[in-house]
């Protein structure tokens, strides 16, 4: 409990990305949503990145957000006009996120993965 620093308790990043997910249908389209499982891609990320301590060390709005950024790249989908956008489509969801702050959130996403893949062989 020390090596946390007490904090038994931590707010769950799921609610954050209902909300996300829920926005980014409507700026994606019905058409493409349905064709390419973000969504479900990005709850099995989140879920799997409580293997890890992630969690504990990130706002839970940061790592919603991460895993959205890792299922839209896994699938190769583009939120649109996010290219020429003065704000990108992470910083309307939280305000306080930079792009660096969600890769090292996806990185060690990535790095959680390739663990269980060290450990299986």
């Amino acid at each position: 409990m020390r090596v946390m620093k007490f904090q038994v308790t931590f707010e769950h990043p799921h609610k954050y990305l209902v909300h996300y997910l829920k926005s980014l249908k409507d700026w994606i389209g019905c058409e493409m949503w349905e064709k390419v499982p973000v969504a479900k891609t990005a709850w099995a990320i989140l879920r799997d990145s409580y293997h890890g301590n992630i969690c504990l060390r990130y706002k839970p709005e940061h790592i919603a957000i991460a895993s959205v950024y890792l299922a839209l790249q896994c699938h190769g989908v583009e939120v649109p006009y996010n290219e020429s956008a003065e704000t990108k489509w992470w910083e309307v969801f939280c305000e306080d996120v930079t792009i660096q702050t969600v890769k090292d959130i996806v990185g060690e996403m990535i790095d959680l993965y390739n663990l269980e893949n060290t450990v299986a062989s």
